[in-house]
């Protein structure tokens, strides 16, 4: 995508994409600054972490469920009253 900043009357710069104006009335430090950025989040970085997890296993790998036991629940005999098992 490509990004182009335009000269405004002034010290003002616009930056734009074929998306659409993204930012307006700032300054050339801020409208460089924005540019690396739309072009990072093009090439896949996304806001909020540290470091990329694609392509890396997890920290912490997903512990399977433990198994259900393989002996049934032992039923009480008929004549036995219910609380005495």
């Amino acid at each position: 995508m490509p990004v182009k900043i335009e000269k405004l009357p002034g010290d003002e710069v616009r930056v734009s994409t074929p998306g659409g104006v993204k930012a307006k009335h700032t300054t050339f430090q801020k409208a460089m600054a924005q540019k690396r950025l739309l072009n990072a989040v093009e090439h896949g970085w996304t806001p909020g972490r540290r470091h990329s997890t694609v392509g890396r296993a997890p920290m912490f790998p997903r512990v399977a469920k433990p198994m259900k036991p393989m002996i049934p629940p032992m039923k009480p005999p008929k004549g036995m009253p219910k609380g005495m098992m």
